[in-house]
């Protein structure tokens, strides 16, 4: 199955949330009998976004998309400029994550080791009980 989605940026807008850059546009497309389908909503987000969409380009993301979602892409491939656009994760980015993600690593480590703790007193009683 192909989950790439081609056709012309359009509307295209850059916008800073804090330090992060957000690119948003759509993507136009047409059928094999020229009528016009749904747009697509893509958007991208980092700090650091490299490459270049301009108004009209040819692009193609290469995601799913579940209408009427937009959709969140970290790469874009311009067939207009034979480049690709990356959203860029940086250092910083997945320490910001790491964060963001420790009071869940804490109490997923908590429920794995107690989830061990009663595994092995039940196969403690069943090796005492079995003897």
């Amino acid at each position: 199955m192909d989950n790439s989605i081609r056709g012309q940026a359009r509307y295209f807008k850059e916008v800073l949330v804090g330090q992060t850059q957000v690119w948003q546009f759509l993507i136009t497309r047409m059928d094999a009998n020229n009528n016009p389908l749904d747009p697509i909503p893509v958007e991208l987000r980092s700090r650091n976004i490299s490459g270049i969409i301009n108004e009209g380009d040819e692009v193609e993301v290469f995601e799913k998309w579940t209408p009427p979602k937009q959709l969140v892409v970290s790469r874009v491939f311009n067939h207009t400029t034979h480049s690709e656009i990356i959203a860029v994760v940086s250092q910083d980015s997945y320490k910001e994550i790491d964060a963001l993600m420790h009071p869940f690593k804490v109490k997923m480590r908590k429920t794995f080791l107690t989830i061990l703790l009663v595994a092995g007193v039940f196969f403690l009683m069943i090796y005492l009980l079995t003897r």
